[in-house]
């Protein structure tokens, strides 16, 4: 009998991310696969980027809506309640025998109680990492503790995971899924890069990612207005934006960016989504990545690239040498950019490893669940470390 595997992808990164192992389920005719699709892919706002997964001609098998048209706390707990109903269906109906479910997303949380509920057995990956400044943090806790299976991206978080009481023969670390995706990313030349971004580079390019913190007392308004007057102070400068996540007060920060853009036509833009290909060629071609999003902690090293890292949002997780950890003041953020443009800075760059990076992260995966018991036993051990 065909083992029976569904993965579950709500945003533009996690499918960035978990590309490579939707293909290998999707081509293996042992398998059963089912992928489910939710979250600002299905959102006009986001980029509808569902898209994205449809032209690279995998099946997307079930689409569902649960995004509602604010990012307040309210609006953000009900679309999760609207995930859990609208799932939990999809899962009694295709009854895995095993549920994918990266990181740390509210969207993933609903999804992993909904999948708790029905008892499908989940396998996570990305568990045992903090953040800070986020909820994501008791998030990705929680379904670590809802999970059987465990792919963590470094050493340091599998001991973590295994100290949460998880068996040890259940915790994996075969290295961060999006790292050893990077080098599979097609490379095209700048001026094809310039051509599908519309924008015209410059001597210096910045890209910016920047999301709320979620647990903070400063607001994402004061905090995104400090980083724009710094920015607006960088001269022979080209800068790109990426729109945040849909989280609390989302909506907040990419109207103060779009509003940015519009009084720097020449020397910024705004995407709703650059789609995973066109970021990683963003990654190789740029001189500089600041904001605070997890992929400027896991995947810049990979190019070796200055990052800087505002404030508390990705506090607790391993860092490379090429990231700058910088407050959200602006006189610190001057300080950090200068520093990562120098010419001391970028020499110490050349040595740089990615901590997170071991090759054929996603074929080991995929030959873990091949050959691993599924569906796991639905009740678990305590593990006494």
């Amino acid at each position: 009998m065909k083992k029976k595997i569904t993965i579950f992808t709500a945003n533009r990164a996690e499918y960035g991310i978990l590309k490579p192992l939707i293909q290998l389920f999707k081509k293996d005719k042992e398998i059963d696969f089912t992928l489910i699709v939710s979250g600002t892919h299905l959102s006009n706002t986001f980029g509808y980027t569902v898209n994205e997964i449809k032209k690279d001609k995998i099946k997307v098998d079930y689409e569902i809506e649960n995004t509602l048209d604010n990012d307040s706390s309210i609006s953000i707990a009900k679309s999760y309640g609207l995930l859990i109903i609208s799932l939990s269906e999809v899962l009694k109906k295709i009854n895995p025998d095993i549920f994918l479910l990266l990181g740390d997303r509210y969207e993933t949380s609903a999804a992993a109680t909904s999948s708790l509920i029905c008892r499908v057995p989940i396998a996570h990956l990305q568990g045992g990492e903090v953040t800070k400044a986020a909820i994501d943090d008791q998030f990705r806790h929680s379904i670590t503790k809802m999970s059987h299976y465990h792919f963590c991206f470094a050493e340091t978080y599998k001991k973590r995971v295994i100290k949460m009481g998880e068996l040890p023969k259940n915790v994996k670390n075969f290295g961060a899924l999006n790292v050893d995706s990077l080098q599979k990313v097609k490379k095209i030349s700048k001026s094809n890069l310039e051509e599908k971004l519309n924008f015209k580079l410059g001597k210096k390019n910045i890209l910016v990612t920047f999301h709320s913190e979620t647990l903070t007392k400063i607001t994402s308004r004061e905090q995104i207005k400090i980083l724009l007057k710094a920015l607006s102070e960088q001269k022979n400068c080209k800068i790109i934006f990426t729109k945040t996540n849909p989280d609390m007060d989302g909506r907040i920060i990419n109207s103060e960016i779009e509003n940015f853009v519009k009084k720097n036509k020449e020397n910024s833009a705004i995407y709703s989504s650059l789609g995973h290909n066109l970021y990683v060629n963003c990654l190789r071609y740029f001189d500089l990545v600041i904001g605070n999003s997890s992929s400027g902690i896991i995947e810049t090293p990979t190019f070796k690239i200055p990052t800087i890292n505002l404030g508390d949002r990705q506090k607790g997780r391993i860092i490379s040498k090429n990231i700058i950890n910088c407050k959200i003041k602006k006189h610190d953020i001057l300080s950090s950019i200068k520093k990562s443009f120098s010419t001391s800075f970028k020499k110490k760059l050349k040595g740089t490893k990615n901590p997170f990076y071991k090759k054929n992260t996603s074929g080991k995966i995929y030959n873990f669940l091949k050959k691993c018991k599924l569906p796991p036993d639905t009740t678990k051990d305590f593990y006494e470390n």
